[in-house]
Parts: C-alpha cells; structure tokens; sequence
C-alpha cells in the first residue's frame, strides 16, 4: 500500500529513518574530530599562536631585505579567536527547557 497523497506525489517517510533530531551528520562529526585532534596536538602551540597575535611579530630582516614584514598587535583579535577556537574543541551549551 503506497504512503502518502498520490495526487501530489508526496510520500511519508518511515519514522525509523534517517537520524534523530538533533544528531550531527556524519561528515560534521568526523569533521569535529579532526578539528579536536589538531587542536590537542598542537595545545602548546596554541598558547603561542595566541601570544603572537596579541603581542604582534616583528618584521625580519634579512641581509638587508624584509622577508616578513611583520604583524601589529592586535590583543583584542586575541581575545576573540579564543571561543571561536573553544567552539570546535566543546559543544556549544543550549538552553534547556
């Protein structure tokens, strides 16, 4: 017995199909993972990151000619790259209801 309305062409699917509200696909869960592995290898570096765009980098000189010209400090960037950083690393919190 076909499901649905036959004159639109519609049709139901069964409840047990697909995945439960609210589950992440799979290739968003594999994507989270692999985000959360380079986070945890490079925890140390990380902290560094962090310092260089607060504290800024100097520019380079090598025998005379620039070969990185440097970047301004920006601690306010800092402070916003960290829960961008921390949304990938733990699930966002919602609100219960």
């Amino acid at each position: 017995m076909p499901r649905g309305d036959p004159l639109r062409g519609r049709h139901e699917r069964p409840s047990s199909s697909g995945r439960k509200p609210g589950q992440k696909n799979r290739a968003t869960r594999e994507l989270r993972g692999l985000i959360n592995g380079f986070l945890q290898a490079n925890q140390e570096n990380l902290g560094v990151w962090l310092d260089q765009v607060a504290e800024g980098i100097p520019a380079r000189v090598v025998d005379g000619r620039v070969v990185h010209r440097g970047v301004a400090p920006d601690p306010a960037r800092a402070v916003e790259l960290l829960p961008k950083i921390a949304e990938f690393a733990a699930p966002k919190a919602t609100a219960l209801r």
